[in-house]
């Protein structure tokens, strides 16, 4: 098992690999999209599930029909299995919701994925800014933080009790009423919505692959198309209606 040290300087490196700031949110999709190695995948997996890596094909998979908040820790959980060496090539990683007991891979993701999306520096700056003249944290400081840094409030919660901000009956006061608080306090609560559309998407390296193939003349129109489909990118294919701005 590794330690918690060594587990926030690996987020720390993949930061970097990713080119995000030292500190502070991130927009991992984007990052992940940017980064041009990696495919990633959405697609409408069963409740119990809430992502996959193969690490051999360079792909990354996350149950669209999570939350926005888990979507992204699930993301960064992801990254843990495919960035760690111990990890070989053809192994494939099941993210689960009901996480195995014991499993120190699954446990040493989700310590990795708090961390990157988290870094302990700036969210201890952002609670020590938040609690002011108070000696506790407020339901407005649980909701501030995780729409902050993009991340459920069940991941917020465990790392706050991880962390010693909160203790574990503290922590259940703010498992309820979490969309509504939101909304109380003027948020959006997208990052709190499950998806009820069964949303299938692929971005990165598996397009950019097709268009290369496509323009070098490797494979046909019609094989591009079918690559195109095969990825659930129709709007690409058909050529679905945009409407471009310039601004």
């Amino acid at each position: 098992m590794k330690t918690k040290d060594s587990l926030q300087r690996f987020a720390f490196d993949v930061r970097a690999l990713l080119g995000a700031e030292v500190s502070g949110p991130i927009d991992l999709k984007t990052l992940v999209e940017a980064y041009g190695k990696l495919t990633l995948v959405y697609y409408p997996f069963a409740d119990n599930m809430s992502g996959l890596c193969l690490k051999s094909a360079d792909l990354i998979a996350i149950n669209s029909r999570s939350t926005l908040g888990r979507q992204n820790f699930s993301l960064a959980h992801e990254l843990y299995h495919y960035f760690d060496h111990q990890n070989v090539d053809n192994t494939v990683t099941v993210a689960q919701n009901s996480k195995v007991k014991g499993n120190d891979s699954e446990v040493e993701a989700d310590l990795f994925a708090s961390y990157l999306l988290m870094p302990s520096q700036s969210l201890h700056s952002d609670i020590t800014d938040r609690k002011e003249d108070r000696n506790k944290l407020e339901l407005k400081d649980i909701i501030f933080i995780e729409q902050r840094y993009g991340v459920s409030r069940k991941s917020l919660l465990v790392r706050l009790v991880a962390d010693g901000y909160l203790s574990v009956d503290e922590s259940k006061y703010f498992e309820k009423d979490i969309q509504r608080g939101a909304l109380r306090l003027g948020y959006d609560w997208a990052l709190y919505k499950t998806c009820d559309k069964k949303i299938h998407s692929t971005t990165g390296r598996y397009l950019s692959l097709a268009h290369k193939l496509r323009d070098a003349s490797l494979i046909t129109q019609g094989k591009f198309e079918s690559y195109l489909l095969d990825a659930f990118r129709d709007d690409l294919v058909f050529d679905l209606e945009v409407n471009e701005v310039y601004d």
